[in-house]
Protein backbone atom coordinates (compact mmCIF):
# COMPACT_ATOMS: atom_id res chain seq x y z
CA UNK A 1 0.00 0.00 0.00
CA UNK A 2 1.57 3.52 -1.23
CA UNK A 3 1.42 6.54 0.61
CA UNK A 4 -1.26 7.99 -0.47
CA UNK A 5 -3.44 4.51 -0.14
CA UNK A 6 -2.69 4.78 4.01
CA UNK A 7 -3.63 8.11 4.14
CA UNK A 8 -6.45 7.60 2.16
CA UNK A 9 -7.54 4.47 4.40
CA UNK A 10 -6.86 6.38 7.54
CA UNK A 11 -9.20 8.84 6.31
CA UNK A 12 -11.91 6.46 5.31
CA UNK A 13 -11.75 5.30 9.14
CA UNK A 14 -11.40 8.46 10.08
CA UNK A 15 -14.68 9.96 9.55
CA UNK A 16 -15.94 7.02 12.48
CA UNK A 17 -13.23 8.88 15.24
CA UNK A 18 -14.71 12.36 14.39
CA UNK A 19 -18.51 10.69 14.39
CA UNK A 20 -18.12 8.96 17.80
CA UNK A 21 -15.96 11.93 19.29
CA UNK A 22 -18.48 14.32 19.24
CA UNK A 23 -21.18 11.86 20.61
CA UNK A 24 -19.20 11.07 23.64
CA UNK A 25 -17.41 14.76 24.35
CA UNK A 26 -18.93 17.17 22.49
CA UNK A 27 -18.28 20.96 22.88
CA UNK A 28 -19.25 22.55 26.36
CA UNK A 29 -22.17 23.95 24.90
CA UNK A 30 -23.98 21.14 24.01
CA UNK A 31 -23.10 18.48 26.99
CA UNK A 32 -24.95 20.89 29.22
CA UNK A 33 -28.41 19.75 26.43
CA UNK A 34 -27.35 16.10 26.39
CA UNK A 35 -29.69 13.98 28.90
CA UNK A 36 -27.30 11.56 30.36
CA UNK A 37 -28.89 8.08 30.92
CA UNK A 38 -27.76 5.61 33.80
CA UNK A 39 -25.62 2.43 33.01
CA UNK A 40 -26.67 -0.23 36.24
CA UNK A 41 -24.26 -3.27 36.68
CA UNK A 42 -26.49 -6.25 38.00
CA UNK A 43 -23.86 -8.84 39.92
CA UNK A 44 -24.86 -12.07 39.10
CA UNK A 45 -24.43 -15.71 39.91
CA UNK A 46 -23.79 -18.96 38.16
CA UNK A 47 -26.58 -20.68 40.45
CA UNK A 48 -29.25 -18.13 39.17
CA UNK A 49 -28.59 -17.93 35.64
CA UNK A 50 -26.69 -21.15 34.91
CA UNK A 51 -23.86 -19.67 33.28
CA UNK A 52 -20.66 -21.50 32.17
CA UNK A 53 -17.07 -18.75 32.59
CA UNK A 54 -14.40 -18.90 30.72
CA UNK A 55 -11.77 -16.88 32.17
CA UNK A 56 -8.36 -15.65 31.52
CA UNK A 57 -5.42 -13.90 32.33
CA UNK A 58 -1.97 -14.56 31.37
CA UNK A 59 -0.54 -12.40 34.31
CA UNK A 60 -1.80 -14.32 37.20
CA UNK A 61 -2.13 -18.35 38.31
CA UNK A 62 -5.09 -19.44 39.25
CA UNK A 63 -6.27 -23.37 39.92
CA UNK A 64 -7.88 -24.10 36.53
CA UNK A 65 -11.41 -25.63 37.98
CA UNK A 66 -12.53 -22.35 40.43
CA UNK A 67 -16.06 -23.53 40.60
CA UNK A 68 -18.28 -26.59 38.80
CA UNK A 69 -19.01 -23.80 35.78
CA UNK A 70 -15.97 -21.69 35.92
CA UNK A 71 -12.47 -22.91 34.28
CA UNK A 72 -9.53 -20.68 34.28
CA UNK A 73 -6.86 -20.46 31.92
CA UNK A 74 -3.50 -18.59 31.23
CA UNK A 75 -4.31 -17.17 28.00
CA UNK A 76 -4.68 -13.37 27.17
CA UNK A 77 -6.34 -11.40 23.91
CA UNK A 78 -4.04 -10.65 20.74
CA UNK A 79 -2.37 -7.26 20.75
CA UNK A 80 -0.72 -6.00 17.63
CA UNK A 81 1.98 -4.84 19.75
CA UNK A 82 3.02 -5.55 23.43
CA UNK A 83 2.00 -2.77 25.64
CA UNK A 84 3.33 -1.78 28.97
CA UNK A 85 1.36 -4.55 30.46
CA UNK A 86 3.26 -7.33 28.54
CA UNK A 87 6.77 -5.61 28.71
CA UNK A 88 6.68 -5.71 32.28
CA UNK A 89 4.63 -8.37 33.35
CA UNK A 90 6.71 -11.51 34.96
CA UNK A 91 10.40 -9.52 34.98
CA UNK A 92 9.68 -9.87 30.48
CA UNK A 93 10.94 -12.96 31.24
CA UNK A 94 7.98 -15.48 30.19
CA UNK A 95 5.89 -15.23 27.03
CA UNK A 96 1.99 -14.19 27.27
CA UNK A 97 -0.29 -17.47 25.34
CA UNK A 98 -2.37 -15.30 23.19
CA UNK A 99 -5.61 -16.00 20.98
CA UNK A 100 -7.72 -13.63 19.15
CA UNK A 101 -11.98 -13.50 19.65
CA UNK A 102 -13.04 -15.45 16.60
CA UNK A 103 -10.56 -18.14 17.41
CA UNK A 104 -11.40 -18.10 21.25
CA UNK A 105 -15.00 -19.07 19.68
CA UNK A 106 -13.96 -21.45 17.18
CA UNK A 107 -11.89 -23.56 20.10
CA UNK A 108 -15.08 -23.11 22.42
CA UNK A 109 -16.65 -24.65 19.73
CA UNK A 110 -20.32 -22.61 19.83
CA UNK A 111 -21.97 -20.68 17.72
CA UNK A 112 -22.62 -17.81 19.61
CA UNK A 113 -21.34 -16.81 23.19
CA UNK A 114 -22.59 -15.55 25.75
CA UNK A 115 -20.81 -13.46 27.36
CA UNK A 116 -16.82 -12.29 26.82
CA UNK A 117 -15.08 -9.92 28.94
CA UNK A 118 -11.46 -8.70 27.88
CA UNK A 119 -8.57 -6.91 29.85
CA UNK A 120 -6.62 -6.47 27.03
CA UNK A 121 -4.59 -9.47 29.04
CA UNK A 122 -8.01 -11.00 30.47
CA UNK A 123 -10.43 -12.70 29.51
CA UNK A 124 -13.68 -14.12 30.28
CA UNK A 125 -16.41 -15.81 28.37
CA UNK A 126 -19.94 -16.79 29.70
CA UNK A 127 -22.27 -18.80 28.50
CA UNK A 128 -25.58 -17.10 29.30
CA UNK A 129 -29.13 -18.10 28.93
CA UNK A 130 -29.21 -16.38 26.61
CA UNK A 131 -27.01 -18.33 23.82
CA UNK A 132 -26.98 -15.11 21.26
CA UNK A 133 -25.66 -12.50 23.49
CA UNK A 134 -21.73 -11.68 23.69
CA UNK A 135 -20.18 -8.67 25.57
CA UNK A 136 -16.35 -7.74 25.62
CA UNK A 137 -15.79 -5.63 28.43
CA UNK A 138 -12.63 -3.03 29.26
CA UNK A 139 -10.25 -4.30 25.93
CA UNK A 140 -7.31 -2.65 27.39
CA UNK A 141 -4.65 -2.65 24.34
CA UNK A 142 -6.12 -5.01 22.02
CA UNK A 143 -8.36 -2.85 20.57
CA UNK A 144 -6.98 -2.47 17.07
CA UNK A 145 -6.26 -6.16 16.75
CA UNK A 146 -9.94 -6.73 17.57
CA UNK A 147 -10.53 -5.36 13.98
CA UNK A 148 -7.63 -6.80 12.87
CA UNK A 149 -9.02 -10.30 13.68
CA UNK A 150 -12.17 -9.94 12.86
CA UNK A 151 -11.46 -9.22 9.05
CA UNK A 152 -8.54 -11.62 8.87
CA UNK A 153 -10.03 -14.70 10.69
CA UNK A 154 -14.15 -14.37 10.64
CA UNK A 155 -15.83 -11.06 8.99
CA UNK A 156 -19.33 -12.37 10.23
CA UNK A 157 -18.21 -12.38 14.21
CA UNK A 158 -20.08 -9.48 15.25
CA UNK A 159 -23.32 -10.97 14.00
CA UNK A 160 -23.01 -13.67 16.76
CA UNK A 161 -22.83 -10.57 19.09
CA UNK A 162 -26.00 -9.19 21.19
CA UNK A 163 -24.67 -7.06 22.97
CA UNK A 164 -20.54 -5.29 23.50
CA UNK A 165 -18.57 -3.05 26.05
CA UNK A 166 -15.32 -1.70 25.33
CA UNK A 167 -12.46 0.27 27.52
CA UNK A 168 -10.70 1.94 25.05
CA UNK A 169 -6.87 3.60 25.24
CA UNK A 170 -5.96 6.14 22.92
CA UNK A 171 -3.20 7.95 24.20
CA UNK A 172 0.57 6.90 23.06
CA UNK A 173 0.92 4.51 26.02
CA UNK A 174 -0.93 2.45 23.78
CA UNK A 175 -1.57 4.09 20.60
CA UNK A 176 1.42 4.40 18.95
CA UNK A 177 1.21 3.97 15.21
CA UNK A 178 -1.53 5.30 12.37
CA UNK A 179 -1.88 1.64 11.52
CA UNK A 180 -2.60 0.71 15.19
CA UNK A 181 -5.00 4.22 14.93
CA UNK A 182 -6.38 3.05 11.55
CA UNK A 183 -7.52 -0.43 12.98
CA UNK A 184 -9.04 1.02 16.02
CA UNK A 185 -11.03 3.49 14.39
CA UNK A 186 -12.00 0.38 11.69
CA UNK A 187 -13.83 -1.00 14.84
CA UNK A 188 -16.37 1.45 15.00
CA UNK A 189 -17.24 0.98 11.00
CA UNK A 190 -17.45 -2.99 11.67
CA UNK A 191 -19.49 -2.11 14.42
CA UNK A 192 -21.85 0.17 12.67
CA UNK A 193 -22.00 -2.49 9.62
CA UNK A 194 -22.97 -5.52 11.98
CA UNK A 195 -26.03 -3.37 13.35
CA UNK A 196 -24.65 -1.89 16.47
CA UNK A 197 -26.46 1.15 18.34
CA UNK A 198 -23.94 3.27 20.97
CA UNK A 199 -26.18 3.14 24.24
CA UNK A 200 -23.64 4.62 26.60
CA UNK A 201 -20.72 6.09 26.78
CA UNK A 202 -18.05 7.96 29.47
CA UNK A 203 -15.13 9.64 28.94
CA UNK A 204 -12.59 9.39 31.80
CA UNK A 205 -8.96 9.92 32.60
CA UNK A 206 -6.08 7.56 32.80
CA UNK A 207 -3.04 6.69 34.79
CA UNK A 208 -0.79 9.95 35.09
CA UNK A 209 2.01 7.98 33.24
CA UNK A 210 -0.41 6.81 30.49
CA UNK A 211 -1.71 10.21 29.64
CA UNK A 212 1.27 12.18 29.70
CA UNK A 213 3.63 10.53 26.58
CA UNK A 214 0.67 12.50 24.52
CA UNK A 215 -1.61 11.86 21.69
CA UNK A 216 -0.74 11.01 17.76
CA UNK A 217 -0.82 14.10 15.88
CA UNK A 218 -4.22 12.79 14.43
CA UNK A 219 -6.87 12.10 15.72
CA UNK A 220 -9.95 13.27 13.41
CA UNK A 221 -11.73 14.65 16.90
CA UNK A 222 -11.72 11.38 19.05
CA UNK A 223 -11.02 12.74 22.66
CA UNK A 224 -7.26 12.13 23.69
CA UNK A 225 -5.41 14.49 26.20
CA UNK A 226 -4.84 15.90 29.77
CA UNK A 227 -4.71 19.25 31.40
CA UNK A 228 -2.64 19.67 34.48
CA UNK A 229 -4.96 19.68 37.83
CA UNK A 230 -2.81 22.15 40.31
CA UNK A 231 -2.80 20.67 43.30
CA UNK A 232 -2.98 17.26 42.57
CA UNK A 233 0.90 16.57 41.42
CA UNK A 234 0.12 12.38 41.27
CA UNK A 235 -2.78 12.98 38.92
CA UNK A 236 -3.86 14.83 35.51
CA UNK A 237 -7.07 15.68 34.01
CA UNK A 238 -7.58 12.98 31.55
CA UNK A 239 -9.96 12.04 28.78
CA UNK A 240 -7.47 9.52 27.12
CA UNK A 241 -9.52 6.34 28.16
CA UNK A 242 -13.28 5.92 27.71
CA UNK A 243 -16.24 3.18 28.05
CA UNK A 244 -18.96 2.21 25.30
CA UNK A 245 -21.68 0.32 25.25
CA UNK A 246 -23.10 -0.77 22.15
CA UNK A 247 -26.29 -2.92 21.16
CA UNK A 248 -26.58 -4.50 18.44
CA UNK A 249 -30.17 -4.33 16.88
Amino acid sequence: MSAVEQDEALDAVGVYLKKYGEVIMPPPKRQQKIKHGNCELIEFSNEKWDCCVFAGDPTDDHPSKIHPKVTFHNVGASMLVANEERLNNKGRQEEWWETSMPKLRYWLGVLKLGKLQVLCLHLLHNFHISPEALSIIDCEGCESAFARDILREDPDFLHHVDQISLETHVSKAWMTTQELLHYFGLSFALLEEAGFKLEWSDVFGCAKRHEVPGCLDEMYGFPCGYADWPGHPNVVKGWSCQDFLWKHY
